[in-house]
């Protein structure tokens, strides 16, 4: 079942991510940055003000950014916002429209 899906264009291009509930777990986030196609496990989801956090690594992103970091998508934010981390710092957070 997909809870929500959305397209945008980011710093490396296209960005399409589609967040699929599974049977046993928090889901998965299915992701197509600049064409290369990813799956993001959801590991952890809290809410906050702006409504359910999803949270996990961001595997398979090394191809485009050298690494992985820990995301956090806030998808019931106006605007909807995605946030990476690594190293113990933001990297900027990225606006979903």
């Amino acid at each position: 079942m997909t809870s929500f899906q959305v397209t945008v264009t980011g710093p490396e291009g296209r960005y399409h991510l589609v967040h699929k509930l599974g049977n046993d777990s928090d889901g998965k986030i299915e992701v197509t940055i600049a064409g290369l196609a990813m799956t993001w496990h959801v590991d952890v989801v809290m809410e906050d003000e702006s409504g359910v956090v999803l949270c996990g690594m961001t595997v398979g992103s090394q191809a485009i950014w050298q690494d992985q970091f820990w995301f956090e998508l806030r998808p019931n934010a106006l605007p909807s916002r995605i946030e990476y981390w690594g190293d113990s710092s933001a990297i900027p957070s990225f606006f979903l429209l």
